[in-house]
C-alpha cells in the first residue's frame, strides 16, 4: 500500500512511503521510502526510516529546498502521536522535528511553495477534533486554520496554490480555500493515499516519417523538446545496433538522418529512437 507521495522539486524525482508486509535486507517496520517512475511505475528503494522506532508515516511532503518532510499517525512509538519528521532523502533516515499532538487519526501532509509554509491536517470525521495548520518550517509555529465544513478521515493533501488545497477522503477530494471553506469537487473509487503536482512525464519520440531511396533511408522524427537522441536499428527486433547519438541543435524543428547502409539490397531493417542525455 501507500503513506504518501510527494514530488521533489529540486531533483523533480517523485518519492513515495510504501507500505510492505516485509520489508527488504531483514528490515523491521512496514513502511519504507523509495522513487517512483510515474511512467513505468517502477519503485526503487532508498531506506527504510521506521527500522529503529518502527514509525508509521502517514504523509510526505517535499519544501522548496528540497529537504522531505514526513508525519506519523496516532503511532505510540513516536515520542508523541502526530509528530513531524525530517526524512534523509538519500538513505530515508528520520530525524524527529516537531511533536504536533493534534488530532486522532487522518494525518495528511503538503507544502505551502508561496507562503514557505507546510500544511498538516488531521483527524478524522465528526465528531472526532478535525485539524488543519500551518507550520513554518524556520520557527516551527503552528497556526491553526478555521474550517467552515469537513471531511472524512483525511488521506491525502496537496497544495493547489493561491490559498488553495485539495484533500481527499476515503470517498471524495475537497478545496479547502483560503479561508477555510470546505467545498467537495469530486468523488473517488479508492482510498487516495497521497497526492502530489508533478510535471506531465516527456512523451517518448516517435519517428514520423521513413523514406527509402537509392542513397540509402531516411528516418525523421520532431524535434520540439528534445535536447539529446539516440538513433538505433535492428535485424531482428532483438540486436540494435547504434547509429547515431546527437544533441538537437537549437532552433531545429525535425530531425532527419539518412542511413547510407539501409540501400535497396536490405530486404528490411527496424529502427527505433529514444532520448539520450539530459531532458
Amino acid at each position: 500500500g501507500s503513506a504518501g507521495l510527494a514530488f521533489d522539486p529540486v531533483s523533480e524525482t517523485l518519492y513515495a512511503m510504501l507500505k510492505l508486509s516485509a520489508p527488504p535486507n531483514g528490515d523491521v517496520g512496514d513502511r519504507v521510502l523509495a522513487t517512483l517512475d510515474p511512467v513505468t511505475g517502477q519503485a526503487v528503494l532508498v531506506g527504510n526510516p521506521a527500522a529503529e522506532r518502527l514509525l508509521k508515516f502517514s504523509a510526505i511532503a517535499f519544501d522548496d529546498a528540497g529537504q522531505l518532510y514526513g508525519v506519523t499517525g496516532d503511532d505510540t512509538n513516536a515520542v508523541s502521536p502526530e509528530t513531524l519528521f525530517t526524512i534523509d532523502k538519500e538513505s530515508g533516515a528520520a530525524v524527529e522535528f516537531l511533536a504536533l499532538g493534534n488530532g486522532d487519526e487522518g494525518e495528511a501532509l503538503a507544502f505551502d511553495s508561496e507562503n514557505g509554509l507546510l500544511i498538516h491536517a488531521s483527524g478524522g470525521s465528526a465528531p472526532q477534533t478535525q485539524v488543519l495548520e500551518t507550520v513554518d518550517p524556520a520557527t516551527k509555529e503552528v497556526t491553526a486554520v478555521d474550517l467552515q465544513g469537513g471531511w472524512e478521515e483525511g488521506r491525502s493533501l496537496t497544495y493547489l496554490g493561491e490559498g488553495q488545497y485539495l484533500i481527499a477522503d476515503e470517498t471524495t477530494m475537497h478545496l479547502v480555500t483560503g479561508d477555510g471553506l470546505v467545498v467537495p469537487v469530486a468523488t473517488v473509487d479508492h482510498i487516495a493515499k497521497g497526492i502530489a503536482l508533478a510535471p506531465s512525464p516527456t512523451p517518448e519520440l516517435e519517428i514520423s516519417r521513413i523514406e527509402r531511396g537509392v542513397d540509402g533511408t531516411v528516418i525523421a522524427f520532431p524535434a520540439n523538446g528534445v535536447q539529446g537522441y539516440l538513433i538505433e536499428s535492428s535485424q531482428d527486433l532483438n540486436t540494435w545496433q547504434e547509429r547515431l547519438a546527437s544533441a538537437v541543435e537549437q532552433g531545429q524543428v525535425e530531425v532527419e538522418f539518412t542511413d547510407t547502409e539501409a540501400t535497396a539490397d536490405v530486404p528490411m531493417r527496424f529502427y527505433r529512437v529514444t532520448r539520450n542525455g539530459p531532458r
